[in-house]
């Protein structure tokens, strides 16, 4: 077993795909730092100090890279170019949570975003506005009367 851990630590090191990008050493070895920032609820406050120091593009894990430019959400989530091949999703991730948008194959992906995209569009977002309004006032009201 530590054998294995030592492995993967050179390997995510020294031969991992993403190994060229810049990023604090351990981040690319483990994932214990990034895990951590998570189970503190920091890891927004940590990502933007490690961009600040490494640029536009950081390795976080070892799978992992984040992006702090505006182009990159286009690139990384956007719709690909034609004739490029889809995206696949982990089988054990659909199989098990098939009855969601995230989860779900292709078929059922499509038909799940045709029924939510109204409620996406800048018209009912504009119409959405005011009921927005109301309950972030609200959070701030009761976290005002809990401090």
């Amino acid at each position: 077993a530590v054998a294995y851990f030592v492995i993967m630590l050179v390997y995510n090191l020294f031969f991992h795909p993403l190994r060229n990008y810049p990023g604090p050493w351990l981040n690319t070895m483990t994932q214990i730092p990034h895990t951590l920032l998570m189970l503190c609820g920091l890891p927004h406050k940590r990502h933007l100090a490690l961009h600040m120091k490494y640029g536009p593009v950081v390795r976080i894990g070892p799978n992992m890279l984040s992006f702090n430019h505006p182009d990159a959400m286009k690139d990384v989530r956007g719709h690909r170019k034609s004739g490029e091949a889809e995206h696949g999703k982990d089988p054990i991730i659909v199989l098990s949570n098939g009855d969601n948008i995230v989860g779900s194959d292709r078929e059922n992906h499509t038909r799940f975003r045709r029924a939510l995209a109204y409620g996406f569009s800048a018209q009912a977002m504009l119409e959405q506005e005011p009921t927005f309004k109301a309950y972030v006032n609200q959070l701030f009201q009761r976290l005002h009367e809990q401090s």
